[in-house]
């Protein structure tokens, strides 16, 4: 029904309206009944089973006073109308799903499913606003680029993607772990303020990261991560970025453990064997050319 014929069918009922209250001067007084039947429904904690029998009932008396035309006028005229309301409703609905999806899009990566920087940026700003303490962990994968120049870019997204389910396995639902770029990961800790807390954390972690390898092409290949932690001073001025250079620092550190050549030495191994032949960039001795040197953070008083 269009907006044109369904004004003038409400237009219609309107003028049905008036000649059934000109031929029966009793409608009034029988619409009131059904009223008052509610409103005594109500106070007497009746059934709402009971009190729509009483209303189906004054409707069928009314009925039989109402011309039949006039009263089918207003049933179609009111089944209209319910068809209007749930086309609005279901138009709200859609628009509110809509919203939904766009919110998920601008604020979660697309790859891993973590959280994005926006919406990092997001939560460090309503933490430092509601003066909540929380604690930076900064991560990313040791040699990835070794694995993404070895196996392909799939496989290194892949690497990606269990890395996050990882993380996310070991976080309480108040931390919350995003995507900052390429292998850089955060993980916000909401309401820490004790240091060896942060450590345990980290520890927990690098455990779960390192569980087991990952199988790509056939062969299984180990996964570590280097991880820095800082805790975040809502009192001092530019917090959120002392915090995360701090926790770079901390990062960085991670960086020089033996823990880590030897990491090194496995991932130049592999990738060695995969190809059939010495990996290019790779020297005689099993050693992958040194990363570049990171840039030097400021001093800070949080680091690890």
């Amino acid at each position: 029904m269009s907006n044109n014929d369904f004004t003038d069918e409400l237009q219609d009922t309107d003028w049905v309206l008036q000649e059934v209250q000109l031929a029966n001067q009793d409608l009034n007084c029988a619409f009131q009944k059904i009223k008052d039947e509610t409103a005594s429904a109500n106070e007497n904690l009746q059934t709402i089973d009971e009190a729509q029998q009483t209303i189906l009932a004054e409707l069928a008396a009314l009925k039989t006073t109402i011309p039949e035309a006039a009263f089918a006028k207003i049933a179609a005229a009111m089944a209209a109308m319910a068809v209007r309301h749930d086309t609005v409703q279901q138009t709200a609905e859609y628009g509110q799903q809509r919203i939904a999806e766009l919110e998920t899009k601008l604020t979660v990566d697309h790859l891993t499913k973590a959280q994005n920087r926006l919406s990092l940026d997001t939560r460090a700003a309503e933490l430092e606003e509601k003066q909540i303490p929380y604690a930076v962990i900064q991560c990313d994968l040791d040699y990835f680029k070794s694995i993404n120049d070895t196996f392909g870019h799939d496989a290194g997204d892949q690497v990606l993607q269990v890395f996050t389910s990882r993380v996310q396995a070991c976080l309480k639902s108040t931390d919350t772990l995003y995507r900052a770029g390429g292998d850089e990961f955060i993980v916000i800790l909401e309401g820490a303020t004790d240091p060896e807390d942060v450590l345990k954390v980290i520890d927990r972690l690098k455990t779960a990261v390192t569980s087991e390898p990952i199988v790509l092409e056939g062969k299984s290949v180990p996964l570590r991560s280097s991880m820095g932690g800082a805790l975040c001073d809502w009192k001092e001025t530019n917090s959120a970025d002392l915090a995360k250079q701090a926790a770079d620092k901390a990062l960085y550190q991670d960086k020089e453990s033996p823990a880590r050549a030897e990491f090194k030495m496995v991932m130049a191994k592999i990738s060695m064997e995969h190809t059939g032949a010495k990996a290019k960039g790779f020297r005689d001795d099993l050693t992958i050319p040194a990363e570049p040197a990171p840039p030097k953070p400021p001093k800070s008083s949080l680091t690890r």
